[in-house]
């Protein structure tokens, strides 16, 4: 229990008791041979000069006092001599009683007593009759009110305070010491010169009843004391005895040594105080308007706060209790801000000066009023502009908004929904929220004040963009800063975003002008993902309202971009009346209809405020049945669909992110209409999920079919969506079938009424594999319009067959060679077998290559894998390639992918090559099985949007039905970039020589297999005008080396081991090569005749001094050479030419002369020197080498 005096001294200390009472001052302890306060100044004073200097101050005092006392001779020396006169030294706390104290500087009082002194100058003027006293005339003539700031409409009667009719200059003066709180009314002097000041605010506090004098019941009231405790605080100091301590009894309670708190607040012992002392010295009641002093009251801009600039500050000046702002000062007129008016603490004269002065300086923008930036003070959050509540409510003006400071002050009842409200729109999930988080609280905010929200499908298309925009400069060939037609085709961009495949160059080049500029890429993509019309229009605003393009579309009938007032009639089923009011409401042009802009108006929806809506357990997230409970009847179906479809985080729930990406929330589409499966094999093609518009929505519809085809097998079944179809089980089809239970199936029970006749006997051709006239099963379930693709028995795979009949053969050899009976070929036997001498691309692999293991011998089944490998039917590590149904898992991209060649493709890697389209993160994400951001090669080929599939290929470029491809289909089913490999399918490919491909010859094709990029344009490196097969195959080691052989065989007209052009295209350099595959390569059009144009083409479009002078010395070698006049060069006259320009190079023309459209520098005699050149260099390099590691053994 606390004794009588321990909570006596408990009360003293709340009141704020300074160091003049119970404080130990730092320097309270002094040599017990120093007695009185003369005698400690004299005893510093060494030298007798009348002031003590530092040195002086410390030779009197321990060591360890001398940090603390290097500070207070700062703060002290008022006047900053770098000395101490007696009365500065002995404002230092300790050296005199507190009450002994003189000289403290306090600019409240300097500001007073300069008033007063501009008073008693102005007097004698003002006194126009000489009496000494200022009458009402007098008065008003004066201005007297003007001296007294923050008191403006002060009453004469309120000046004369002894009522006789005439101001006297003491009652003026009276007046403004109350004024600046210099003293009370009564005369008790309030700011002493010894740097304490009374405590008016807790005086008024402590008293209660208002009664004027403190009590032992208010000190029992306010500070919770018994009646024991309270009386004996006011007997301590009830000099009258009357049972109550007035203002000047209460001066020993009630004062504060403004110097001591300062000094007790540096704790870094500085002399100034930084905000975080500040902070921490001011009491936890005082520290909301100890955050608003350092902006106003820091004059100097340093940082911290000289004593002066403290002494000015709210924290030092106790008139008024400025800490109870927040819940006392309240923004009357709801205008977010308070003015001086309403920076009141119902009294009109005491203190009012201060106030002023306060209010000046907290208004540090100078606006004549105090923002919640400036000042705490209290506001209706609902009443105020919404910047403004949420300022009042950030309480630690750390700009954000903790939970706790979202609910307080809010009814109890309101504080889940807010509590709810606060998890769904903290977007970044940091638990706090930002401005914009905030003004995003429906039930806070008004849809017109909301800020800006996360849109997931934005974010879609910019990704998208920023793709684009990455590879733009890359595309852009010409550097022109647009994409000609055939730079749009290298580009693939089309293909690069999904639903938009296919989209031709018309179609994104939005002004007909022949080019794409940036600028038509945003409008085309962002009306892809239905972010704006392709006038401009927009259809998402980024406070999250959304435009129904839905409904706007099911009431435009006859699809003029307009709804009529017959088009809603019959709609909405509204009579002409109401359906004219309707549409009145809203035409802003009177043309009697609505356009889409007009009506955005009314049809629009708020995905938020439909999320928060159905959000009825208030837990932030859609349930199943919230969902369904929330959707209205037509879109029920949909709404079972949606989950897990969209629960990216598998949860069981949607958050508002990934409500926002459903189709419940984007009215883009009629999702609710049920699709056809068009070839009913029980599965939803994107063809058949679209909606058949080019490019409006396209990528939005494709982002939805991706997102519900959860077995990600590019195609929707049933349990993924709601469609028409009339699949059934192909094992119960096929029975079904076979009318007569042979168990096959003629072509008359297999075509079936329902499909494409046409269609069915190319099916039934095609894959009747033995060509008896009838499908088995087996063959009935290699076909995909019949079976899903993870139910497919493919037919017999060529590819397959070639690594198998190796096999079969090297198990003869392998028999043969293994001598010892131990199941393995040492060195010696391999090398004595000669395993490798029949292997295609493996004549020159060693031991070591075939030896995976790399112990002591190969075995048969690391020969089988290294043959496998090396034909593309699974890699090295046993992973596969090839599937049984028939797909290739696209390990060309993967190499592509993996840039740093380290076997694994990072997400950074995957992002970069633009991969995915706007679905790249997800793909990877729902790839990568043990979430390391990698993606190994299993990883990526258990994965379907990796998958090539031939047999579907095949189906879908055999536009004429025929059963086999020809030249013409096979160019125009595979994209451009492919062309270079597939216009030589026919001449090398077609086995049977009937001018097109079957099934079996097209997946032999390198474009159906593909696992490295046959597609890209090789080079002559050596410089004979031919490619060898190192040249052609540059992958290293073993794998698919004997599948490019076999490629590149076949590709091999003539037989003689290497390709030519008619071969396949490949880059020579002109000036190695002989001339007449100089003459070959240049002949673009092949008509064996080269045009000007033809040996200008690498020079067309360039500026540049150095190419305008190669197109003057190639015109003029041209027009010499022309021996004939028809602007044409023979082979005969492509002679003359070179010859022409190489003497000009020989004359100085530089190297650049002679690469003139594929025209060599020199002849062939000259090319043939410098490949002897490069070879004899190449032989002395490796002599100079051998002999080095000689000498180093």
């Amino acid at each position: 229990m606390f004794t009588v005096r321990s909570r006596l001294v408990l009360a003293m200390a709340w009141l704020g008791i300074s160091a003049c009472g119970l404080r130990g001052p730092a320097l309270a302890q002094e040599d017990s041979d120093v007695t009185s306060t003369s005698d400690r100044f004299a005893a510093c004073d060494m030298n007798a000069d009348g002031v003590v200097t530092l040195p002086e101050l410390k030779e009197q005092h321990p060591e360890e006092r001398h940090p603390a006392l290097e500070r207070d001779y700062r703060v002290v020396d008022w006047d900053q001599n770098g000395q101490l006169s007696r009365e500065e030294y002995f404002a230092i706390p300790g050296m005199r009683p507190g009450e002994e104290r003189t000289g403290v500087p306090d600019p409240i009082a300097e500001m007073c007593a300069e008033r007063i002194e501009f008073i008693r100058q102005q007097w004698d003027a003002w006194d126009r009759n000489g009496d000494n006293v200022l009458d009402e005339a007098e008065t008003e003539s004066a201005g007297l009110n003007s001296i007294v700031p923050g008191a403006t409409d002060v009453e004469y009667e309120t000046w004369d305070r002894d009522g006789e009719r005439g101001i006297s200059q003491e009652e003026a003066v009276n007046l403004l010491e109350v004024a600046y709180g210099v003293r009370s009314w009564a005369g008790m002097l309030l700011r002493r010169d010894n740097g304490h000041v009374f405590n008016s605010m807790g005086f008024r506090y402590q008293d209660a009843d208002r009664d004027g004098v403190i009590g032992s019941e208010d000190t029992q009231v306010r500070r919770k004391m018994d009646a024991e405790a309270a009386g004996e605080l006011i007997a301590r100091f009830d000099r009258d005895e009357d049972g109550t301590l007035d203002a000047e009894e209460a001066w020993g309670i009630s004062r504060e040594d403004i110097l001591s708190r300062f000094l007790d607040a540096d704790m870094d012992l500085n002399g100034l105080l930084s905000e975080a002392e500040l902070l921490e010295a001011a009491p936890d009641y005082r520290r909301g308007i100890a955050a608003f002093v350092f902006p106003g009251f820091d004059r100097d801009r340093d940082g911290e706060l000289n004593f002066m600039e403290y002494r000015s500050c709210p924290l030092a000046n106790y008139d008024e209790a400025w800490h109870e702002a927040r819940h006392r000062r309240q923004d009357l007129d709801d205008d977010g801000q308070l003015s001086f008016e309403e920076f009141t603490w119902g009294r009109e004269l005491e203190s009012c000066a201060v106030r002023a002065f306060l209010f000046e300086r907290l208004d540090t923008n100078g606006d004549e009023r105090l923002d919640l930036t400036e000042f705490e003070f209290h506001v209706i959050p609902g009443r105020v502009p919404v910047h403004v509540a949420f300022v009042y409510r950030d309480q630690n003006r750390d700009g954000a908004l903790s939970l706790q400071e979202l609910l307080n002050g809010e009814a109890e009842e309101k504080q889940p929904r807010l509590a709810r409200d606060f998890g769904v729109v903290d977007w970044n999930g940091d638990e706090s929220l930002s401005e914009d988080e905030y003004r995003a609280i429906t039930s806070l905010v008004s849809l017109e004040q909301r800020a800006a929200i996360p849109d997931p499908v934005v974010e879609l298309a910019d990704e998208s963009l920023a793709q684009i925009r990455q590879q733009w400069s890359g595309w852009d060939v010409d550097g022109n800063g647009t994409l000609e037609e055939a730079e749009f085709g290298e580009s693939g961009l089309g293909d690069a975003i999904s639903g938009l495949e296919g989209v031709e160059f018309r179609d994104w080049d939005l002004d007909d002008e022949g080019e794409l500029t940036q600028d038509e890429v945003v409008r085309v993509v962002e009306a892809a993902f239905g972010v704006r019309r392709m006038d401009g229009l927009s259809l998402r605003e980024p406070t999250g309202r959304v435009f129904s393009w839905m409904a706007f579309r099911w009431q435009d009938v006859d699809g003029d971009d307009a709804i009529s007032v017959e088009e809603m009639t019959e709609k909405r089923k509204l009579d002409r009346d109401t359906a004219e009011a309707e549409i009145a409401k809203f035409d802003q042009n009177g043309d009697g209809r609505l356009s889409p802009e007009e009506a955005w108006q009314v049809l629009h929806f708020d995905p938020l405020a439909m999320f928060m809506r159905a959000d009825t357990d208030l837990d932030g997230k859609l349930s199943r049945e919230e969902l369904l409970a929330s959707t209205p009847g037509y879109q029920q179906l949909v709404a079972t669909f949606v989950l897990p479809a969209f629960d990216s985080d598998g949860d069981g729930l949607l958050s508002f992110r990934e409500f926002r990406l459903c189709p419940i929330a984007n009215f883009h589409e009629a999702w609710h209409e049920q699709r056809r499966d068009s070839d009913d094999d029980g599965f939803l093609s994107p063809a058949d999920f679209s909606w058949g518009r080019t490019i409006d929505g396209a990528a939005m519809v494709a982002f939805m079919f991706h997102s519900l085809d959860t077995s990600g097998d590019g195609q929707l079944d049933l349990d993924e969506w709601h469609f028409h179809t009339s699949f059934r089980d192909p094992e119960r089809d096929f029975q079904a079938a076979d009318a007569n239970d042979d168990g096959v199936l003629t072509l008359d029970e297999f075509i079936s009424p329902e499909r494409d006749a046409a269609v069915e006997r190319r099916d039934f051709a095609v894959f009747d594999a033995d060509g008896d006239g009838a499908l088995t099963e087996r063959e009935y379930r290699s076909i995909p319009s019949r079976t899903a693709l993870s139910q497919r028995i493919a037919a017999p795979d060529p590819v397959g067959e070639l690594a198998e009949r190796m096999v079969t053969q090297l198990e003869q050899t392998f028999a043969a060679a293994e001598s010892d009976g131990d199941g393995r070929l040492t060195g010696e036997e391999f090398r004595n077998g000669r395993l490798t001498r029949d292997v295609p691309g493996l004549q020159l692999s060693g031991y070591r290559d075939w030896n995976l293991n790399q112990d002591d011998g190969v075995t048969f089944d690391e020969i089988q894998r290294v043959v496998y490998a090396a034909y593309g039917i699974w890699r090295l590590d046993g992973l596969p390639y090839r599937e049984p149904s028939g797909v290739i898992h696209n390990s060309m991209n993967f190499r592509f992918a993996d840039e740093d060649g380290d076997d694994r493709v990072s997400r950074e890697e995957y992002l970069e090559r633009g991969f995915g389209g706007t679905t790249a993160e997800e793909k990877f994400a729902s790839a990568d099985a043990n979430g390391d951001s990698m993606l190994d090669f299993a990883e990526w080929s258990a994965a379907p949007h990796w998958i090539v599939d031939p047999v579907a290929q095949f189906l879908k470029y055999d536009t004429d039905l025929s059963g086999g491809l020809s030249h013409e289909e096979i160019m125009a089913g595979t994209p451009e970039w492919q062309h270079l490999m597939t216009e030589r399918y026919l001449a090398a490919f077609d086995d049977d020589g009937d001018d097109v491909l079957s099934l079996t010859e097209y997946r032999r094709v390198p474009m159906a297999n593909m696992l490295a990029s046959w597609h890209s344009r090789r080079t002559d490196r050596d410089g004979d005008g031919h490619l060898s097969f190192s040249e052609f195959h540059d992958l290293e080691g073993v794998e698919l080396v004997s599948l490019a052989q076999e490629y590149f065989r076949r590709l091999d007209s003539d037989g003689d081991g290497k390709l030519a052009l008619r071969d396949l295209d490949f880059y020579i350099d002109p000036a190695r090569v002989p001339a007449t595959i100089a003459f070959e390569y240049s002949d673009a059009n092949g008509d064996h005749a080269l045009v000007l144009d033809e040996l200008l083409v690498n020079y067309k479009g360039r500026t540049d001094r150095g190419a305008q002078s190669m197109i003057g010395r190639i015109e003029e070698a041209f027009l010499a050479a022309d021996a004939g006049g028809d602007q044409k060069l023979s082979r005969e006259e492509f002679g003359k030419y070179r010859e022409i320009m190489n003497g000009s190079h020989r004359r100085g023309a530089g190297a650049a002369g002679a690469q003139v459209a594929g025209v060599a520098e020199g002849d062939s005699a000259e090319a043939d020197f410098r490949f002897w050149l490069l070879i004899t260099f190449n032989v002395l390099l490796v002599a100079g080498v051998g002999w080095y590691a000689i000498a180093k053994t």
